[in-house]
């Protein structure tokens, strides 16, 4: 008989803890960790690092990113999400 234990995992990321981008062995770990999660949240981040995150996720992860943004001061994390052709 098989037992099976499916584990569902969130990680919540604030702007204190987006000191480790910049460093590449940081942003892998950081990747590896989010990878294995359900779903990875972002909040209270200056512009900056939302797009540094989405950098991060750009560089070494081959996948769509989606950057959503409440305000005008999210532009630049919006601008580097990937880019999709509009359905017409």
């Amino acid at each position: 008989m098989s037992t099976w234990c499916v584990v569902s995992c969130c990680a919540v990321i604030t702007g204190g803890q987006v000191h480790v981008f910049g460093n590449v062995d940081n942003e892998r770990l950081f990747l590896e960790v989010a990878c294995v999660c359900r779903a990875v949240i972002c909040c209270r981040l200056t512009p900056l690092q939302k797009a540094m995150i989405v950098n991060c996720v750009k560089v070494h992860i081959d996948t769509v990113t989606l950057a959503i943004g409440d305000g005008a001061n999210d532009i630049s994390m919006i601008k580097g999400q990937s880019e999709l052709p509009l359905p017409i």
